[in-house]
This record gives C-alpha cells, structure tokens and sequence, in this order.
C-alpha cells in the first residue's frame, strides 16, 4: 500500500503575495497584509493599485474579457431613454460591447454612456468588459512582468536606490528607445496574443463607439 502524500495543496496566489514578491526583489522583510500598521505597508498601499491597474490596462489582455448582465436601475432615465442601467462596479474600462442577451453576437449599438451609468431602450442588458480577474487567474508572465513593475516603483521608497528602480523600470516595461513597450510586459503581451478571443472585430465602425473602444 503506498505511503500517504506529505504534500501540501498549492496555495492560492493573492495580491499579498505580489507584493512581497516585490519586496522580496529589493531585499524587504515581507508584510503580514496591506491592512498592516507598518511603515513598509504604507508603502505598498500607496502604489499597489495604481502600478497593478496600469499593467492590467497596458494591454487588451484576453483573460480579463468578462460578460455579465447589467443592473437595471429603478430611477426614470431624464436623458430620453427608457431604460439606465449601473455599469459593473469591477470594470477596468467602459464596456467593449453591449448586447441583447448573453450571446456576444447580439451586439447593441444604440445606447449612450454617462457617468456610471449606461442608458438604452431595451432591457434586459449584458456587457462585455475588462476585470481585474483574482491572481491566482493571472497568467505567469503577467504576474511576473506586474510584480517587477512593482519593485520599479517601491525601490526608491523601501531601498533609496534609484539607479536599481530604472534598471527594474526597464526590466518591466523596456527601455525609454523601446517607448516603454519591450521587458517583461512585451513577453507577456507576445503570450497573451497567441491565444486570441476572436477573429472580428467587436463593433461594426461607428463614430460614436469607436471613441469608446480601447
């Protein structure tokens, strides 16, 4: 009879783990949470989010394409149109599209957007839109490519050392000649776009959703 496994599951990969991977690159004791009343987690709280949405948002990444039906709001739309809907409180960006139902080919085209709204004359609604999907969903060369760009922007504040946050900066993003678009983001981008959604286009061309579509 085989000896029972002593292994343990995998643990899941959370945003605390991203951040101490980060720490861990300038040689920083890790942090116990982003709720940690410490001086290193000031740190990580001040950037976190803002260096994470802008990797997340650097690219049309295809695992954060996310559909769902829209909330239909009770209040009586004053801008002409039946019907208002809340845009997903998770989206990164606007909606990409917008349909009939859950099938992505029943693309709506008539609608308006304003503030967090999104307005229209049908209902119900669904809407295709990036996410941040939860880490441990993050592909490896994203995850590596969002945790050195981390580690560019804490290396001045945790280690004072600014000459090693540009080399992190450039091992993240590429150099300034390559217009920031080569490092580690380039090869995440590269395995990103081997496995595309689609092979059309989202919208028809049209002047007022071309302004929306990233």
């Amino acid at each position: 009879m085989p000896a029972p496994s002593t292994d343990s599951p995998t643990r899941a990969v959370n945003d605390v783990d991203i951040a101490n991977n980060a720490l861990a690159m300038l040689g920083s004791p890790p942090i116990g949470g982003f709720a940690e009343d410490s001086e290193l987690a000031g740190a990580v709280n001040s950037v976190y989010v803002d260096v994470i949405e802008s990797c997340l948002g650097a690219h049309l990444w295809t695992w954060t394409l996310h559909t769902a039906p829209l909330q239909l709001l009770a209040e009586t739309p004053v801008t002409g149109w039946r019907f208002a809907f809340a845009l997903p409180n998770d989206r990164l960006t606007i909606p990409t599209r917008v349909a009939r139902s859950a099938d992505s080919r029943n693309i709506l085209r008539d609608f308006w957007i304003e503030g967090e709204n999104l307005y229209a004359n049908c209902n119900p609604l669904w809407a295709g839109y990036r996410r941040k999907p939860a880490v441990s969903f993050w592909p490896a060369p994203f995850r590596l490519f969002s945790t050195r760009a981390l580690a560019a922007e804490l290396a001045i504040p945790v280690s004072q050392d600014a000459n090693f946050a540009a080399t992190l900066l450039d091992q993240a993003w590429g150099t300034q000649q390559e217009g920031r678009r080569g490092g580690l983001f380039s090869k995440a981008m590269t395995q990103d776009l081997s496995h595309p959604v689609s092979t059309s286009p989202l919208w028809a061309r049209d002047p007022l959703t071309d302004e929306w579509v990233s």
